[in-house]
């Protein structure tokens, strides 16, 4: 046991469940370069080939022996989590553990985390980040906190809430450009974006104006919460939803720009509930408080 490459097994068995190496590398949170270095350096370490030759572009596909290899390397990987996600909930009985992505749980999952803990008296909440689309849930994982389409998955959704989308720029810099109130004004400020098109300004351009919005200009970031980041140091307008900026705009960060104009997101927000953790009475606390915030927030605005 000593001997064997646990980190390059967990590799192998990724790229088995996920059905490629790209898709692999997503999951484990890591450069694709990395996942080919570790099926190579395991077949140098077994002395047999795991991967079939192709051809440039065509589908990397497991020689038998690798099959045989992955299918029990994910066996016994998922045993392991199995086995550790029960152990964790025994000693835990009180904790609730919350994936978000980045921007959901620094710019709104995190601020309301003392109320939550205030209001849930006596559990523990810990959040953490990922990037994962979906599918089933890690099995420490209690509730997924989301926002956008969901993917398939074998864990109960709960939608809880409708937002807006909205362009907003920093109070100082929205000063100094004059607060232009005709939508026309778009056309002279620095435009921000990041990669969700839910919020894209092409989106904006299209359902609201002006259609000779330059959308192809300005600057790129990976993420909402960068995207706002810089906007509220000046860097130019974001189109952002309701929820991730509301509490800049409450600490007057950022100004909402353009009066009420937006763009309605039916059923944004949504958890994702592990049947492992439905009936534990922490996490069903924890979840019916984000169902209400985020009906007050739906019924309230953003």
């Amino acid at each position: 046991m000593r001997d064997l490459p646990l980190s390059l097994l967990r590799s192998l068995a990724a790229v088995y469940a996920e059905g490629g190496v790209r898709p692999a590398a997503k999951r484990l949170s890591v450069e694709h370069s990395t996942i080919s270095r570790a099926l190579h350096e395991l077949e140098n370490w077994l002395g047999t080939p795991l991967i079939e030759a192709q051809a440039r572009g065509q589908r990397l596909k497991l020689t038998q022996q690798g099959e045989v290899l992955a299918e029990a390397a994910l066996s016994a990987l998922r045993d392991l989590e199995n086995a550790t996600a029960k152990l964790r909930e025994a000693n835990s009985s009180k904790r609730v553990i919350i994936a978000a992505p980045p921007s959901v749980a620094n710019r709104w999952l995190l601020p309301r985390l003392p109320r939550i803990e205030a209001d849930c008296k006596g559990i523990e909440v810990s959040i953490i980040v990922d990037t994962v689309r979906m599918g089933n849930l890690d099995p420490y994982v209690d509730l997924s906190l989301r926002m956008g389409p969901h993917a398939p998955t074998s864990a109960t959704i709960y939608h809880i809430g409708s937002d807006i989308a909205f362009p907003v720029m920093g109070t100082d810099a929205w000063n100094m450009a004059g607060s232009p109130t005709k939508i026309d004004g778009l056309q002279r400020l620095p435009l921000l974006h990041d990669r969700d098109t839910r919020t894209a300004w092409s989106t904006w351009r299209d359902q609201i104006g002006p259609l000779d919005l330059d959308v192809a200009a300005g600057s790129r970031f990976t993420s909402a919460d960068l995207v706002l980041r810089a906007a509220e140091q000046g860097r130019g307008l974001a189109l952002t939803r309701g929820w991730l900026a509301r509490d800049a705009l409450s600490e007057g960060l950022l100004t909402q720009t353009f009066g009420n104009l937006s763009i309605e997101l039916h059923h944004e927000w949504w958890i994702a509930e592990n049947s492992a953790s439905a009936m534990r009475t922490p996490v069903t606390k924890v979840r019916d408080w984000l169902i209400a915030e985020g009906k007050a927030l739906t019924l309230g605005g953003s």
